[in-house]
């Protein structure tokens, strides 16, 4: 059974300057008796004390409650500007390309896909060596460098997003409703490349990138508070 248990009462910015008005007229209502009311003054500045610290609980609730209206909306204007940024017209000459590689590597073997985006090559053991025969000038060799730069642009961008949604510096439901058949597309299929990418340049590549994609397949994301 999971311990963690909090506590969330709904609080809106009206509800508490309500409450923060209040606490003031309290407070003006027991000074004005204070002096009025000689006999009663004992009572009378119990009263007005516990106005006093009601008006602090007050007070830091809607400082509490603008932080957190202030911390939803940069979260907001985070996943909006990774939105913006895919949209943009400089990055969608990559999305083309990619989506081109995307096309032609549909259906390929494993080997096959990762010798498409790394350059002509074979796998042995698990490592992509050179084809000397595949490479006929230096064209070929500046065609396969391109599509690596390609996919390597367009996942480092997919882990950029996972990396900030680990972070929690971005509204994840936003991203999620937008990136999330597009990123589980592309990635199924680039798949094959990203493993070889883990088990031959470094096995963090892209790591961030698998947890997304599984969370987002089987779990929705929570509100942002």
């Amino acid at each position: 059974m999971d311990s963690h248990f909090e506590l969330k009462i709904p609080l809106t910015r009206q509800t508490v300057i309500i409450v923060l008005l209040i606490m003031l007229f309290l407070v003006v209502a027991g000074t004005y008796a204070f002096q009025t009311y000689l006999q009663f003054r004992s009572s009378i500045d119990f009263l007005r004390n516990l106005a006093v610290a009601a008006l602090t609980i007050a007070s830091i609730l809607i400082t509490a409650s603008s932080i957190r209206d202030g911390i939803h909306e940069r979260r907001q204007a985070s996943a909006f500007a990774l939105i913006a940024r895919f949209n943009n017209p400089s990055f969608f000459e990559h999305i083309l390309a990619w989506t081109l590689i995307w096309r032609e590597i549909e259906g390929m073997p494993d080997d096959q896909l990762v010798a498409t985006i790394e350059g002509p090559g074979v796998l042995k053991q698990g490592y992509l060596e050179l084809d000397t025969d595949a490479v006929s000038d230096s064209v070929g060799l500046a065609k396969n460098e391109k599509k690596r730069r390609v996919a390597v642009q367009m996942f480092n961008f997919f882990e950029e997003i996972a990396i900030a949604v680990e972070a929690k510096g971005v509204d994840e439901k936003i991203l999620r409703d937008y990136f999330k058949d597009i990123l589980e597309q592309y990635y199924l299929r680039a798949l094959p490349w990203i493993q070889y990418c883990q088990q031959n340049k470094g096995k963090e590549i892209y790591v961030k990138l698998d947890t997304l994609v599984a969370r987002w397949k089987t779990n929705p994301p929570p509100a942002t508070p």
